[in-house]
Parts: C-alpha cells; structure tokens; sequence
C-alpha cells in the first residue's frame, strides 16, 4: 500500500551599550524566531535610541529554487531589514570559512571609516562562527530557546513536546569557539509550556519571550557578563536535527500519547506509515469508526488507541477517511498501518 500521511485533524486520543555601540546581527534565513527577534529588537531601539547604533544584519544569501532554479528565495529577514532600511550583509553559502566581519556602514551604507562592531547577536543563524570571526567582535551572544544545557542543537522546540516536558525556558548564553551552545549563560528563564503544544505555536511564545530577554539582557549586559555561569557538563543532553525518517511512526513502540505528542512537535512535517493485511489487532491495526467518520489505530502493547480524521495518501489530496474507506481496499480490524523503517518478512 502507498505510503500515507495522516492530518494532526481530529485526533480523538486522550548592552547596555553606551550610544554609539555597534551591534551585528546574524539571523537565519526562514525562522520565525529570528524574525520576531529582529522585529522587537529593531522597535527597540526606534524607541531606544541609546541602545545601539548602527544596527545591521547578516543573513544568507538569496537562494535559487524550484524547476531549472529559476526562482529566487530570499531571506523573510532580508525582506524585514530591507523594509526597515536596515543594512544588510550576505553571509557565503554554506561555510562562514574564510569569511571576515564586515565593516560597519553609517546610514548612507558608506564604509565606517574607524571602529568596529562591539557585540554579535546570533539568532537561529544555521552557521558555525569561526574563531576568526569571534577574535574580530569583542562579544557574541546566542539566544536558545531550552533550559541549557538541557537540549543543546537543533531542534530543542521539538524534543521538549515529544518528551512530554511540562516546562522549558530562554538561555541568553556566549558563543563557544568550538562547540554549538556550549557558551556560559548569561540570563537563563523557566516557562511553562502551554498544554497541547504544537511547535509552531510553541516557537512563536517562545521567540516572544526570547525577545523580551533579549531586549533585557542588552540594556545590562556588562552586568550579566560579569555573572555568566559555564554550563553543567553533567546535565548536557542533545536535541539533533528531525531527521525525515522520524515522521514514520512505529506502532509497535509508541503509546497514543506519543504519537500524538510526535504529530504536535513536528507537525510541520506530517507524519507517514505504510499499510498491509494482517488478521490481527497489533499495534498499527485499523478499525473504522462509521458513527464518527474516522479511524482508530492500535498503538504500542495494544493498550491505547489514536483516532484521525483525514488521511492523506502520499502524492495525493487529503481526503476524509470515509472517502479513504470507499476508494481504497481498507478492511476494519484487519489492515494495518506498518513500519516501513523495517523489512517486511518476506
């Protein structure tokens, strides 16, 4: 059976720096989070003008895309600065390797003849800065959206809703010339997250948050330099990139609990199994719900069930199940949903 794509629908289961500071931020091309940094920062200081000056941006540059890459994909932080006149610097590719900091540009976007930055302020950039890049700029701060070092990498958003956590929290931490958000803390906050989190909506509270510490953190920040603490080595754990293959779900392993918690935290990218006829209720068993127009699927030990709505077969339209049920040879109690992660017996 194709490969299929069920909708998270309808589940049933239960510085202060003095003027003239010169801050250089880095953000990545399409995170909301960084977007929204941008966004409160730059109001910031349109309020604040002591805050900073000049503010500019590094961002990646623009991509091409699509069928003979004859589409360009711009940064939405581009789009944002550009609006906003603000200045902006294409970071290389793939490799800040051999890249230098760029010198700073007053209003016109001429050459500073004198002077440098005084802080980088990293923001889901995507890119490793250099110990180069680091010696040139007297502080670099990252903003991560965990409890560090709880959920160091890529994905901390994701891991802290799969893992079922009732809180995480904001590190403002520095850059560490070798290893991603191993930098001491300088401002730390624990949130709650908020019950049936998805990640998106999860990301957004916490990019406000993020912004608002942020905001805080500049205006004191020699303050919380003085103070920042190294992180426990003892309590590190990782939060690495969502692979695709994380999407398929394993019925014989995962509860209903998980696998809901697994659509909310990557929801983006929809969850997929695979089908085959079997007589048995295993985990991964269908069972068609007439009354309610959706389906029920045995999950791990046989002990709980998840329900869904609509389903979507791979390089189709989502449908509703009672349309899956009449065009497809589905068979109440006996089809089930498998784990193509694994070799079938032959």
């Amino acid at each position: 059976m194709p490969k299929l794509r069920y909708s998270n629908k309808g589940l049933l289961s239960t510085f202060s720096p003095s003027t003239g500071k010169r801050l250089l931020y880095r953000f990545k091309s399409v995170d909301q989070q960084a977007n929204f940094h941008a966004y409160t920062t730059f109001s910031s200081k349109a309020k604040s003008p002591t805050l900073s000056s000049p503010f500019q941006v590094v961002s990646p540059p623009d991509q091409r895309i699509g069928r003979g890459l004859k589409s360009i994909k711009i940064s939405e932080v581009k789009l944002f600065a550009k609006e906003h006149q603000l200045i902006v610097h294409d970071a290389p590719m793939k490799t800040l390797q051999g890249w230098g900091i760029p010198k700073p540009k007053d209003d016109e976007n001429n050459d500073v003849s004198s002077g440098s930055f005084d802080i980088g302020i990293v923001v889901s950039f995507g890119y490793f800065l250099t110990r180069e890049i680091l010696d040139a700029l007297p502080d670099a701060i990252n903003i991560h959206p965990s409890l560090l070092p709880k959920y160091r990498g890529a994905s901390p958003i994701q891991y802290s809703i799969m893992n079922g956590d009732k809180e995480t929290g904001i590190t403002i931490q520095e850059l560490h010339p070798k290893i991603f958000d191993a930098g001491r803390i300088l401002r730390q906050i624990t949130l709650p997250i908020p019950p049936d989190s998805t990640y998106k909506r999860l990301e957004t509270y916490l990019a406000e948050k993020g912004a608002e510490l942020l905001i805080d953190t500049l205006r004191n920040f020699y303050d919380y330099k003085v103070n920042a603490q190294p992180q426990d080595l003892t309590q590190v754990t990782k939060a690495p990139k969502i692979a695709k293959e994380m999407s398929i779900v394993s019925w014989d392993k995962l509860t209903a609990e998980q696998v809901v918690r697994l659509d909310r935290a990557i929801s983006h990218q929809p969850l997929t199994s695979t089908g085959k006829e079997e007589i048995s209720s295993l985990p991964g068993t269908i069972f068609y719900q007439h009354s309610q127009e959706s389906i029920q699927i045995v999950c791990a030990n046989g002990t709980s069930m998840i329900g869904c709505t609509s389903v979507k077969m791979s390089e189709k339209k989502e449908i509703q199940v009672k349309d899956w049920i009449n065009g497809y040879p589905i068979i109440s109690g006996v089809t089930r949903f498998g784990d193509d992660s694994k070799k079938e017996e032959p």
